[in-house]
């Protein structure tokens, strides 16, 4: 059983597909399996999937029919998750290579913690950094300190 599930919910996503599962492929904690849940794409995204699926074994994939509701794919892939924690990934993002395990350590060091999140830095479709950081321009910190 890996200790992380990572659910990708895909429609149509051939354009970025391959950049985003290489991000989850490529993470420092190689102890993850990746199930994506193809929501009936009209594209080439499913033989893209496949193709990884056939060369990693942590790779799974899920082919339904389109639902129109991009919740039915998350929560068919959390039905077939069998990692310890469960992450989400859309097909057009990308994580950085130590996300996984930064998360995981710290709900691992934390036994009280129920979930765990990450700022969000924002890339062009050509990959350059834009300037905009979600938790600070958006001043969630502040926001939150009640909850």
């Amino acid at each position: 059983m890996p200790k992380v599930s990572v659910v990708m919910p895909v429609f149509n996503g051939a354009l970025y597909i391959g950049e985003s599962i290489d991000s989850v492929l490529n993470q420092t904690m190689t102890d993850l399996e990746l199930i994506i849940v193809n929501d009936g794409s009209t594209d080439n995204t499913l033989e893209i999937v496949q193709n990884y699926a056939k060369n990693d074994s942590r790779v799974k994939v899920i082919d339904r029919e389109n639902s129109g509701r991009p919740s039915f794919p998350k929560n068919e892939g959390i039905a077939a998750a069998s990692g310890n924690y469960v992450c989400f990934l859309d097909h057009d993002d990308l994580y950085d290579s130590d996300r996984v395990m930064r998360l995981v350590a710290g709900l691992d060091n934390h036994q009280d913690w129920v979930a765990a999140f990450h700022d969000t830095r924002y890339i062009n479709s050509t990959g350059e950094c834009l300037d905009y950081i979600y938790l600070s321009d958006s001043n969630f910190l502040q926001r939150a300190s009640t909850y």
